[in-house]
């Protein structure tokens, strides 16, 4: 661990767990954006850090998602400023080990991403709006400015929660 690094609980998703035995765990507030990475269950341990904004105490990665043990999208940026022109999204293609920044990603803080349905659409929730990818997240469009904080995908159907008690059904994608 890094002085002042931590995994932020917020969204619920900073930490995956694959059927495979694999986990990942996002981190920030230590000056990076940190993903841990187990192959066995825990066992053992490795770490890459990820181009996600985390300059300060209160940014990094907020949520990981992954579509596959390879595939995954790790979301953030600074939650105390919800519009924000840093790297919010970044992307790995070998189960964690290397993160690579989106091409356009929203301009925003980001405390959840999910995959609705199939490996080339996502859907991202923060303090500024939703945000849809239906190009493996390498580019985003902003589908409204309503405040959530987690989303979760089960194939095309979601559910999204905010400050509140806000609750948000998704059906399809915009």
């Amino acid at each position: 661990m890094l002085p002042g690094e931590a995994a932020f609980a917020a969204s619920g998703s900073s930490l995956i767990v694959h059927d495979t035995g694999r986990v990942w765990i996002g981190t920030g507030g230590g000056g990076r954006a940190r993903v841990m990475y187990s192959a066995d269950r825990g066992r053992t341990w490795s770490v890459s850090e990820a181009p996600v904004y985390a300059a300060g105490p209160a940014s990094g990665i907020f949520s990981l998602a992954f579509f596959d043990a390879r595939f995954g999208v790790a979301a953030g940026g600074d939650y105390t400023k919800p519009h924000m022109q840093a790297g919010t999204i970044a992307l790995t293609y070998d189960g964690g080990r290397s993160w690579y920044p989106a091409s356009s990603p929203p301009a925003a803080y980001l405390s959840g991403v999910s995959f609705a349905g199939d490996a080339r659409r996502l859907v991202a929730v923060g303090l500024a709006g939703s945000f849809v990818s239906r190009d493996s997240g390498l580019t985003w469009m902003q589908t409204d400015s309503v405040a959530l904080n987690s989303v979760r995908f089960s194939r095309s159907v979601g559910v999204a929660v905010g400050p509140r008690g806000r609750v948000a059904r998704m059906d399809s994608l915009p």
